[in-house]
């Protein structure tokens, strides 16, 4: 998949610049049919010369000389005319999108250069279904000071003692992705911050290359009701399958779709078929864990509570706070 997209970035910047570079030429040389034959003659001066070193008419040495000399009277000229007529000396090389690179993709030490790296994490956000707003949300940017210190004595810590130790585990979640024994459930009221980490953890994973799926539990069952009664297009398809096959799945807001048999089957079919391939899972949901019991089967249930390291979220709700700062 990366290196497709790679591929794909690659290709497309290329043709990109190559039909700019036609476009212009095909502008110039309707204006200006002398440089229209420089170019010709540039291009057929290599192959004559050459024919007459193989003839033995003349030395490899003279051969190169006589290259150079007309080639550099040609392009004197074609810069001239270029410029006579209001255009730059370099018309017909325009710059590339990154000039670290040369739009090859890599650097010089033939390393995956910035500006591709850059444009795959973007790719990575779109395919992920982040939206622009969630792509800023990172470790740095999480605020604790919206969470009070003072002890609770309902739940035997602080707001920030309690929230500081679950952004820890999703810091530990993203450095050992790979052999984190269990995934997350963020469970508590809404507004205390399940979404913003668990998006944060999207975006830690993404540029490590990880493939992500983050979509509202909402969203998806609609997607899997209109696959199943025939009304599903390309991209509901797309999604049902990533669904399944994403190295992780965010799935947001679960116990906020509307309950039926048809969306506890779904929702037993994916967390079985992504426990049993080994695929990662992270649930968001405003419900309490005998809620959640009340809401689904005991089979699902199960396997949450089992699979999953549970994080109970508790506090104020940080959006109203944030609208009388």
């Amino acid at each position: 998949m990366l290196n497709s997209n790679i591929m794909d970035v690659i290709r497309q910047r290329r043709d990109n610049r190559n039909n700019l570079i036609r476009t212009r030429k095909n502008e110039v040389f309707s204006r200006i049919p002398r440089i229209a034959e420089i170019e010709n003659r540039l291009t057929a001066t290599g192959m004559v010369l050459l024919s007459r070193v193989a003839d033995n008419e003349m030395s490899a040495e003279e051969f190169v000389a006589k290259i150079m000399a007309e080639n550099r009277e040609l392009n004197e000229e074609k810069a001239r005319l270029l410029t006579d007529n209001g255009y730059s000396v370099d018309y017909f090389d325009p710059p590339f999108v990154c000039s670290l690179c040369s739009d090859t993709g890599y650097n010089s030490e033939n390393k995956l250069c910035t500006c591709l790296k850059t444009e795959l994490t973007k790719r990575a956000l779109r395919e992920a279904n982040l939206t622009d707003h969630m792509a800023g949300h990172t470790f740095e940017t999480f605020d604790l000071s919206y969470y009070s210190a003072e002890f609770n004595p309902t739940y035997g810590t602080s707001e920030r003692e309690n929230i500081l130790s679950i952004l820890n585990l999703a810091k530990e979640f993203v450095t050992s992705f790979d052999t984190y024994p269990k995934n997350l459930l963020f469970y508590g009221s809404s507004g205390l911050g399940k979404t913003f980490l668990s998006s944060a953890i999207a975006n830690e994973l993404i540029k490590k290359g990880v493939d992500v799926l983050y979509i509202s539990s909402n969203n998806l069952f609609s997607i899997l009701e209109d696959i199943h009664f025939g009304r599903g297009d390309e991209k509901s398809h797309y999604i049902s399958e990533k669904v399944l096959n994403a190295e992780l799945l965010i799935l947001d807001d679960l116990g906020a779709e509307f309950i039926t048999q048809f969306t506890t089957s779904e929702l037993f079919r994916i967390v079985n078929h992504r426990l049993l391939t080994g695929k990662k899972m992270i649930f968001s949901t405003n419900l309490t864990l005998s809620h959640l019991t009340k809401t689904y089967s005991e089979r699902i249930v199960s396997r949450i509570i089992g699979e999953f390291d549970t994080c109970m979220f508790f506090g104020e709700d940080i959006r109203k706070k944030k609208a009388f700062n």
